[in-house]
């Protein structure tokens, strides 16, 4: 029989009722209940804003350009690139040619409002080359809704984490909230409810674990390839700024 398994949303973090695509700006709506043969698809919109992307690369660039003018090529960069109200150099130093910053790299829609997306960028400059570091921020939890019900106990609903390539659920809710499922104490007029709850959830979980296991990884790596044509569209204005030689104009 196929199992209707998820409600989603993003809300803070959060998958649940009524939000959208984190990437289209579509939310504000009631999302119906997906099969398990739709979830792949639905979880394309809602894991968006999953993918971590780290790149590192050393620059030559001409040996007539000094450290102290890479250095302000550097802080002019980001200026121009992140023009935000935001303090977007976390630390800058001069003697180390060492230059932080963390800028928003786009816009994920959550809780009918657009949350910032970070990028931190260390730039480090010698003379004659320079390096950077570029580190992604990535969502890595949200919350599902199980089809496990009871009499009159509302949803049931979970935390999904993703850490290491690896999908673990926790935090099982139901009754309202009162059924903790690590926690069996509940008062005896609710425990024929409880088990049965449970015993419906322990029946959902191993497919649904195995399900979103294989959707989060594929569209991780869908999202790796997205954020890296973003990354090198930074690296390439990066490259044309550096190589500015000074002006005493």
């Amino acid at each position: 029989r196929e199992r209707e398994w998820a409600k989603l949303k993003k809300e803070g973090g959060h998958y649940g009722r009524n939000g959208g695509s984190p990437c289209s700006g579509i939310g504000g709506h009631y999302a119906p209940e997906y099969t398990l043969l739709q979830l792949s698809s639905i979880l394309f919109f809602h894991l968006a804003a999953f993918g971590q992307t780290a790149v590192s690369d050393v620059v030559k660039v001409d040996s007539t350009l000094k450290k102290s003018t890479l250095f302000s090529n550097g802080l002019s960069w980001f200026a121009y690139q992140f023009k935000t109200s935001n303090d977007i150099i976390q630390m800058k130093d001069l003697e180390s040619g060492k230059i932080i910053g963390k800028g928003i790299f786009e816009y994920v829609y959550q809780n009918n409002k657009s949350i910032p997306r970070y990028i931190l960028i260390t730039l480090t400059v010698k003379d004659g080359k320079y390096k950077y570091d570029i580190e992604l921020e990535i969502v890595r939890e949200f919350q599902i809704e199980l089809k496990a019900s009871c009499s009159n106990c509302g949803k049931t609903t979970a935390t999904v984490t993703y850490t290491n390539g690896s999908v673990q659920i926790s935090n099982i809710l139901g009754g309202r909230g009162m059924y903790h499922y690590e926690n069996e104490n509940v008062g005896w007029l609710e425990r024929g409810n409880y088990k049965k709850w449970k015993t419906e959830v322990d029946a959902e979980l191993p497919e649904l674990k195995n399900q979103l296991d294989v959707d989060i990884k594929k569209q991780e790596t869908s999202q790796q390839e997205v954020d890296m044509q973003k990354i090198k569209g930074l690296i390439v204005s990066l490259k044309n700024e550096m190589i500015k030689v000074s002006s005493d104009f």
